[in-house]
Protein backbone atom coordinates (compact mmCIF):
# COMPACT_ATOMS: atom_id res chain seq x y z
CA UNK A 1 0.00 0.00 0.00
CA UNK A 2 1.03 3.74 -1.06
CA UNK A 3 1.26 6.09 1.98
CA UNK A 4 -1.91 7.84 -0.06
CA UNK A 5 -3.90 4.88 0.05
CA UNK A 6 -3.39 3.90 3.52
CA UNK A 7 -6.39 3.47 5.62
CA UNK A 8 -6.79 6.00 8.84
CA UNK A 9 -8.14 4.88 11.91
CA UNK A 10 -10.28 7.41 13.88
CA UNK A 11 -12.93 7.08 15.91
CA UNK A 12 -13.79 3.75 15.36
CA UNK A 13 -14.55 4.32 12.10
CA UNK A 14 -11.63 3.87 8.59
CA UNK A 15 -10.65 7.01 5.87
CA UNK A 16 -8.98 5.71 3.21
CA UNK A 17 -7.47 9.25 1.87
CA UNK A 18 -5.77 12.11 3.88
CA UNK A 19 -8.04 15.06 2.26
CA UNK A 20 -11.06 12.88 3.09
CA UNK A 21 -9.58 12.37 6.96
CA UNK A 22 -9.15 16.27 7.53
CA UNK A 23 -12.73 16.49 6.97
CA UNK A 24 -14.10 13.77 8.22
CA UNK A 25 -12.53 14.52 11.71
CA UNK A 26 -13.93 17.39 11.40
CA UNK A 27 -16.81 15.98 11.48
CA UNK A 28 -16.82 13.52 13.76
CA UNK A 29 -15.24 15.60 16.37
CA UNK A 30 -18.36 18.29 16.17
CA UNK A 31 -20.51 15.08 16.31
CA UNK A 32 -18.97 13.84 19.61
CA UNK A 33 -19.90 17.16 21.39
CA UNK A 34 -22.43 19.64 22.13
CA UNK A 35 -24.24 22.45 19.91
CA UNK A 36 -23.47 26.38 20.12
CA UNK A 37 -25.87 28.09 20.90
CA UNK A 38 -27.50 31.42 20.28
CA UNK A 39 -25.60 35.44 19.40
CA UNK A 40 -21.98 33.92 20.17
CA UNK A 41 -22.46 31.24 17.56
CA UNK A 42 -24.18 33.54 14.92
CA UNK A 43 -21.26 36.06 15.10
CA UNK A 44 -18.87 33.12 15.21
CA UNK A 45 -16.77 34.19 18.33
CA UNK A 46 -16.82 30.64 19.86
CA UNK A 47 -13.95 28.39 18.44
CA UNK A 48 -15.04 25.26 20.47
CA UNK A 49 -18.48 23.08 20.52
CA UNK A 50 -19.85 23.52 24.21
CA UNK A 51 -20.30 19.69 25.60
CA UNK A 52 -23.93 18.66 25.64
CA UNK A 53 -25.35 18.54 29.44
CA UNK A 54 -28.02 15.95 30.03
CA UNK A 55 -31.05 17.36 31.55
CA UNK A 56 -31.61 15.76 35.17
CA UNK A 57 -34.84 15.48 36.79
CA UNK A 58 -36.12 18.00 38.71
CA UNK A 59 -38.55 17.28 41.42
CA UNK A 60 -42.17 18.39 40.70
CA UNK A 61 -43.73 22.04 42.26
CA UNK A 62 -46.47 21.66 44.57
CA UNK A 63 -49.42 23.35 43.53
CA UNK A 64 -52.78 24.61 44.41
CA UNK A 65 -53.52 23.38 47.96
CA UNK A 66 -50.21 21.95 48.89
CA UNK A 67 -48.47 25.31 47.95
CA UNK A 68 -51.15 27.07 49.95
CA UNK A 69 -50.18 24.78 52.93
CA UNK A 70 -46.87 25.09 52.30
CA UNK A 71 -46.63 28.87 52.26
CA UNK A 72 -48.83 28.47 55.42
CA UNK A 73 -46.06 26.37 57.41
CA UNK A 74 -42.91 28.77 55.61
CA UNK A 75 -44.86 32.06 56.77
CA UNK A 76 -46.17 31.34 60.62
CA UNK A 77 -45.14 27.70 61.53
CA UNK A 78 -41.58 28.28 60.84
CA UNK A 79 -41.37 31.81 61.76
CA UNK A 80 -42.61 30.69 65.06
CA UNK A 81 -40.16 28.02 65.27
CA UNK A 82 -37.21 31.33 64.79
CA UNK A 83 -38.93 33.25 67.49
CA UNK A 84 -38.47 30.10 69.93
CA UNK A 85 -35.10 29.89 69.02
CA UNK A 86 -34.22 32.87 69.77
CA UNK A 87 -35.01 33.17 72.92
CA UNK A 88 -34.05 30.06 74.83
CA UNK A 89 -34.51 28.86 78.66
CA UNK A 90 -31.44 31.16 79.70
CA UNK A 91 -33.10 34.15 78.67
CA UNK A 92 -36.16 33.21 79.98
CA UNK A 93 -34.74 33.24 83.29
CA UNK A 94 -32.96 36.96 83.05
CA UNK A 95 -36.73 38.21 82.15
CA UNK A 96 -37.83 36.57 85.57
CA UNK A 97 -35.03 37.83 87.58
CA UNK A 98 -35.64 41.71 85.43
CA UNK A 99 -39.20 40.83 87.22
CA UNK A 100 -38.74 40.33 90.38
CA UNK A 101 -36.18 43.06 90.59
CA UNK A 102 -38.52 45.43 89.41
CA UNK A 103 -41.44 43.98 91.96
CA UNK A 104 -39.16 44.49 94.60
CA UNK A 105 -38.26 48.09 93.05
CA UNK A 106 -42.26 48.85 93.81
CA UNK A 107 -43.07 50.09 97.73
CA UNK A 108 -42.31 47.59 99.79
CA UNK A 109 -45.60 45.80 101.26
CA UNK A 110 -45.34 43.69 104.83
CA UNK A 111 -43.69 40.28 103.72
CA UNK A 112 -46.10 38.33 105.81
CA UNK A 113 -49.14 39.21 104.50
CA UNK A 114 -50.89 36.56 102.08
CA UNK A 115 -52.36 40.13 100.13
CA UNK A 116 -48.87 41.62 99.43
CA UNK A 117 -47.52 37.90 98.54
CA UNK A 118 -50.59 37.16 96.45
CA UNK A 119 -49.81 40.98 94.22
CA UNK A 120 -46.21 40.38 94.19
CA UNK A 121 -46.79 37.03 92.24
CA UNK A 122 -49.90 39.05 90.00
CA UNK A 123 -47.45 41.70 89.24
CA UNK A 124 -44.66 39.41 88.51
CA UNK A 125 -46.52 37.15 85.94
CA UNK A 126 -48.17 40.62 84.60
CA UNK A 127 -44.76 42.03 84.10
CA UNK A 128 -43.15 38.78 82.20
CA UNK A 129 -46.53 39.00 80.48
CA UNK A 130 -46.40 42.22 79.17
CA UNK A 131 -42.07 41.86 78.23
CA UNK A 132 -43.23 38.85 76.09
CA UNK A 133 -46.12 40.83 74.60
CA UNK A 134 -43.80 43.63 73.33
CA UNK A 135 -41.35 40.85 72.23
CA UNK A 136 -44.03 39.61 69.92
CA UNK A 137 -44.70 43.39 68.74
CA UNK A 138 -41.64 44.27 67.82
CA UNK A 139 -41.13 40.41 66.10
CA UNK A 140 -44.15 41.11 64.17
CA UNK A 141 -43.58 45.05 63.30
CA UNK A 142 -39.94 43.55 62.10
CA UNK A 143 -41.63 40.69 59.55
CA UNK A 144 -43.98 43.34 58.42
Amino acid sequence: MDSDEEDFIFFRTTIEHEEDSINHKKKVIAESLGKVHGSLDRAKKVRRKTPKIVKQDKKKKSRRHAYKHMQYNRRFLMSSYLFASQYNNENVEDEASVASEVVVSLPSLSENSMESQFLVNLLEDSLMVALTLVKLLTLFSLSL
